[in-house]
């Protein structure tokens, strides 16, 4: 018991840590020295508000929040603060890619960003690596026989099976939101015409962000809660992540040519929902319907 409570002490302490560390890399980046022609080419008077509203004003919001929950983090390891920093190490990883959709003319204000995002990733992948050894060490209640099943260690190989699932889901669709908001080509887009245009927006764009903040809500109930009927949740709605990649690869031809990095983030979309779909099977495995019990023999 000792030796488990000394790795999930350290596996919280990496894990806040590095869950910090990606949010100061990212803040370097948005607040290094800008390219002042970049600046006045790219960023009139509302290019700069949006930038400011968009990115660098949520940016600050979130980060006294982000503070109280890593100091929470470091100086206990109570089990809800588990899933807690798993949700702060989600959302630092949600709110990269969402600098990464929408600040395409903001990398070449800010020539440091890029390399900031992407050290910003690591660092934050190492974190999400972190816990899960610490929900591998989840206490919850003392580990007990049933039937000559350890119902203990059984529950916590499901809760760091479904939290990789959710990472995995959430950093699916983060994926494909880069893709389709990236960079675009202008000649590309040139090409489709207005009806084109439309379509995409009307078959591709707008169910993405409908279906963003659904899939944010079971993302975060799966990180703080193991009940069983959250496995079907997630599990369908790792399917339709799949789904939603394959109408994007189906209908989006002309969208490609417009998109240059649709292809390659439809390409990790795919890789990051099957890894959610290997975790899932963890999660099934380790189900914990209620004990069979005899009525009249």
């Amino acid at each position: 018991m000792r030796n488990s409570r000394k790795f999930r002490w350290a596996s919280q302490t990496v894990a806040a840590c590095a869950v910090a560390i990606a949010w100061v890399i990212l803040g370097y980046g948005l607040r290094s020295q800008p390219d002042p022609e970049a600046w006045s080419e790219f960023f009139e008077a509302g290019g700069r508000f949006a930038a400011f509203i968009g990115i660098y004003l949520p940016f600050y919001l979130l980060a006294p929040v982000l503070a109280v929950v890593v100091v929470l983090a470091l100086v206990s390891t109570r089990d809800w603060l588990s899933g807690l920093l798993t949700t702060a190490a989600i959302g630092v990883a949600l709110f990269e890619g969402w600098v990464a959709m929408i600040g395409g003319p903001l990398f070449q204000a800010q020539p440091h960003l890029m390399a900031s995002l992407i050290w910003c990733v690591v660092a934050d992948g190492v974190a999400i690596v972190a816990l899960v050894g610490v929900w591998l060490t989840h206490t919850g209640e003392p580990t007990r026989a049933v039937n000559g099943v350890a119902v203990g260690n059984s529950r916590n190989l499901r809760r760091a099976s479904q939290t990789v699932a959710a990472c995995a889901v959430a950093i699916a669709w983060v994926i494909l939101g880069y893709g389709l908001r990236s960079q675009p080509d202008p000649e590309g887009w040139g090409e489709l015409e207005a009806g084109g245009r439309g379509a995409a927006g009307l078959f591709i764009y707008l169910p993405f962000y409908l279906l963003a903040p659904v899939l944010a809500v079971v993302v975060v109930l799966a990180l703080v809660s193991t009940r069983d009927w959250l496995s079907g949740l997630l599990t369908t709605t790792t399917v339709g992540v799949g789904l939603f990649g394959c109408w994007v690869a189906l209908i989006g031809g002309p969208l490609v040519q417009a998109q240059p990095d649709l292809p390659a983030s439809l390409i990790w979309c795919v890789v990051a929902d099957g890894v959610a779909f290997v975790a899932l099977v963890g999660v099934w495995l380790t189900r914990t319907d209620k004990p069979t019990r005899a009525v009249n023999g």
